[in-house]
Protein backbone atom coordinates (compact mmCIF):
# COMPACT_ATOMS: atom_id res chain seq x y z
CA UNK A 1 0.00 0.00 0.00
CA UNK A 2 1.15 3.19 -0.74
CA UNK A 3 0.70 6.01 1.13
CA UNK A 4 -2.06 8.29 -0.98
CA UNK A 5 -3.95 4.86 -0.68
CA UNK A 6 -3.22 4.65 3.06
CA UNK A 7 -4.57 8.28 3.58
CA UNK A 8 -7.48 7.31 1.26
CA UNK A 9 -8.16 3.91 2.93
CA UNK A 10 -8.13 5.82 6.69
CA UNK A 11 -10.91 6.21 8.03
CA UNK A 12 -12.57 6.31 11.99
CA UNK A 13 -13.46 3.04 13.02
CA UNK A 14 -15.67 2.81 15.57
CA UNK A 15 -17.19 -1.18 15.73
CA UNK A 16 -13.59 -3.36 17.02
CA UNK A 17 -13.41 -7.05 17.09
CA UNK A 18 -12.08 -8.42 20.57
CA UNK A 19 -9.06 -9.88 19.58
CA UNK A 20 -5.24 -8.60 21.03
CA UNK A 21 -3.27 -6.48 18.19
CA UNK A 22 -0.50 -9.13 17.38
CA UNK A 23 2.75 -8.06 18.82
CA UNK A 24 4.61 -7.80 15.57
CA UNK A 25 2.04 -5.16 14.36
CA UNK A 26 2.23 -3.58 17.54
CA UNK A 27 6.05 -3.22 16.55
CA UNK A 28 5.47 -2.02 13.73
CA UNK A 29 2.65 0.92 14.47
CA UNK A 30 5.92 1.69 17.67
CA UNK A 31 8.28 2.63 14.29
CA UNK A 32 5.83 4.40 12.65
CA UNK A 33 5.25 6.72 16.08
CA UNK A 34 9.19 6.40 16.76
CA UNK A 35 9.42 8.24 13.41
CA UNK A 36 7.52 10.76 14.10
CA UNK A 37 9.17 14.37 13.28
CA UNK A 38 9.04 16.73 16.71
CA UNK A 39 9.03 20.16 17.28
CA UNK A 40 13.00 21.45 17.70
CA UNK A 41 13.73 17.62 17.77
CA UNK A 42 12.97 17.34 21.36
CA UNK A 43 12.46 13.95 21.57
CA UNK A 44 11.83 14.01 25.25
CA UNK A 45 8.98 16.01 25.11
CA UNK A 46 6.60 13.56 23.76
CA UNK A 47 5.92 10.26 25.99
CA UNK A 48 4.05 7.32 24.32
CA UNK A 49 1.87 5.41 26.26
CA UNK A 50 0.72 1.90 25.17
CA UNK A 51 -2.44 0.54 26.55
CA UNK A 52 -3.75 -3.44 26.37
CA UNK A 53 -5.21 -3.41 29.77
CA UNK A 54 -8.73 -3.73 29.68
CA UNK A 55 -9.64 -2.93 33.41
CA UNK A 56 -8.03 0.54 32.45
CA UNK A 57 -9.43 1.18 29.49
CA UNK A 58 -12.75 -0.19 30.56
CA UNK A 59 -12.73 2.39 33.32
CA UNK A 60 -11.34 4.73 30.82
CA UNK A 61 -14.63 4.12 29.02
CA UNK A 62 -17.62 4.42 31.51
CA UNK A 63 -15.29 7.75 32.85
CA UNK A 64 -15.77 9.45 29.18
CA UNK A 65 -19.36 8.07 29.05
CA UNK A 66 -20.27 9.37 32.43
CA UNK A 67 -18.52 13.00 31.84
CA UNK A 68 -20.43 13.15 27.96
CA UNK A 69 -23.49 11.97 29.94
CA UNK A 70 -23.95 8.77 27.79
CA UNK A 71 -24.43 6.34 30.45
CA UNK A 72 -24.21 2.91 28.53
CA UNK A 73 -22.38 3.57 25.19
CA UNK A 74 -18.69 2.92 24.85
CA UNK A 75 -17.37 6.29 23.40
CA UNK A 76 -13.72 4.01 23.35
CA UNK A 77 -15.47 1.89 20.82
CA UNK A 78 -14.26 -1.20 22.20
CA UNK A 79 -10.72 -0.48 21.33
CA UNK A 80 -7.75 -3.12 22.41
CA UNK A 81 -5.24 -1.40 21.88
CA UNK A 82 -4.82 2.99 22.82
CA UNK A 83 -1.49 4.56 21.75
CA UNK A 84 -1.74 7.98 24.25
CA UNK A 85 0.88 10.69 23.37
CA UNK A 86 1.11 12.99 26.06
CA UNK A 87 3.56 16.05 25.91
CA UNK A 88 5.61 17.51 28.40
CA UNK A 89 4.09 21.22 29.32
CA UNK A 90 5.66 24.31 31.20
CA UNK A 91 6.27 27.95 30.58
CA UNK A 92 9.59 26.99 28.07
CA UNK A 93 7.40 25.20 25.66
CA UNK A 94 4.89 26.75 23.71
CA UNK A 95 1.49 26.22 24.79
CA UNK A 96 0.56 24.39 21.15
CA UNK A 97 3.72 22.30 20.99
CA UNK A 98 2.28 19.65 23.09
CA UNK A 99 -0.60 19.63 20.48
CA UNK A 100 1.39 19.69 17.44
CA UNK A 101 3.88 17.05 18.39
CA UNK A 102 1.15 14.72 19.27
CA UNK A 103 -1.41 15.18 16.35
CA UNK A 104 1.63 14.43 13.74
CA UNK A 105 2.53 11.20 16.03
CA UNK A 106 -1.10 9.74 16.19
CA UNK A 107 -1.75 10.56 11.83
CA UNK A 108 1.78 8.68 11.58
CA UNK A 109 -0.09 5.96 14.04
CA UNK A 110 -3.21 5.98 12.40
CA UNK A 111 -1.76 5.59 8.63
CA UNK A 112 0.48 2.76 9.77
CA UNK A 113 -2.34 0.92 11.51
CA UNK A 114 -4.40 1.07 7.83
CA UNK A 115 -1.36 -0.23 5.89
CA UNK A 116 -1.44 -3.33 8.78
CA UNK A 117 -5.08 -4.02 8.03
CA UNK A 118 -6.21 -2.35 11.05
CA UNK A 119 -8.79 0.24 12.18
CA UNK A 120 -8.38 3.09 14.18
CA UNK A 121 -10.09 6.18 15.75
CA UNK A 122 -8.39 9.38 16.96
CA UNK A 123 -9.77 9.90 20.69
CA UNK A 124 -10.20 13.78 21.61
CA UNK A 125 -13.07 13.54 23.55
CA UNK A 126 -11.48 10.64 25.94
CA UNK A 127 -8.32 12.58 26.46
CA UNK A 128 -10.22 15.58 28.29
CA UNK A 129 -12.17 12.71 29.89
CA UNK A 130 -8.97 11.49 31.45
CA UNK A 131 -7.76 14.81 32.68
CA UNK A 132 -10.62 14.40 35.10
CA UNK A 133 -9.69 11.46 36.29
CA UNK A 134 -6.81 11.33 39.18
CA UNK A 135 -6.80 8.08 39.72
CA UNK A 136 -6.64 6.94 35.87
CA UNK A 137 -3.73 9.43 35.62
CA UNK A 138 -1.92 7.55 38.26
CA UNK A 139 -1.93 4.60 36.84
CA UNK A 140 -0.31 5.91 33.87
CA UNK A 141 2.36 6.83 35.63
CA UNK A 142 3.49 9.63 33.24
CA UNK A 143 6.72 11.52 33.81
CA UNK A 144 6.37 14.58 35.68
CA UNK A 145 5.44 17.48 33.29
CA UNK A 146 3.82 15.33 30.94
CA UNK A 147 0.28 15.59 30.34
CA UNK A 148 -2.00 13.33 27.45
CA UNK A 149 -2.76 15.43 24.46
CA UNK A 150 -4.27 12.82 22.14
CA UNK A 151 -4.62 9.12 21.82
CA UNK A 152 -5.37 6.68 19.12
CA UNK A 153 -7.34 3.79 19.34
CA UNK A 154 -6.70 0.48 17.69
CA UNK A 155 -7.98 -2.70 16.55
CA UNK A 156 -9.27 -5.17 13.92
CA UNK A 157 -12.68 -3.53 12.88
CA UNK A 158 -15.67 -5.49 13.30
CA UNK A 159 -17.09 -4.62 10.22
CA UNK A 160 -16.08 -3.23 6.12
CA UNK A 161 -15.90 0.09 6.13
CA UNK A 162 -18.52 1.77 4.49
CA UNK A 163 -17.79 3.37 1.41
CA UNK A 164 -17.32 6.71 1.68
CA UNK A 165 -16.26 10.09 -0.60
CA UNK A 166 -12.88 11.46 0.07
CA UNK A 167 -12.81 13.75 -1.96
CA UNK A 168 -13.73 16.99 -0.18
CA UNK A 169 -13.56 20.64 -1.58
CA UNK A 170 -12.39 22.68 1.38
CA UNK A 171 -12.18 26.58 1.38
CA UNK A 172 -8.83 26.80 0.00
CA UNK A 173 -7.26 30.61 -0.69
CA UNK A 174 -4.26 30.02 -3.24
CA UNK A 175 -1.44 33.35 -2.85
CA UNK A 176 0.56 32.77 -5.50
Amino acid sequence: MNTMQAIQERYSCRNYEHKAVEQEKVEQLMKAVYATPIAMKRYEDLHVTVITKEDFLKAWDEATAKMYNQLGEHPLYGVPLVVLLSGRTGEEIPSSTPYLNGGVAVENLALAATELGLGSVIFGGPVRALHGQPALLEQLQLPEGFSPVVALGIGYAAQAPVERETERHLVTNWIS
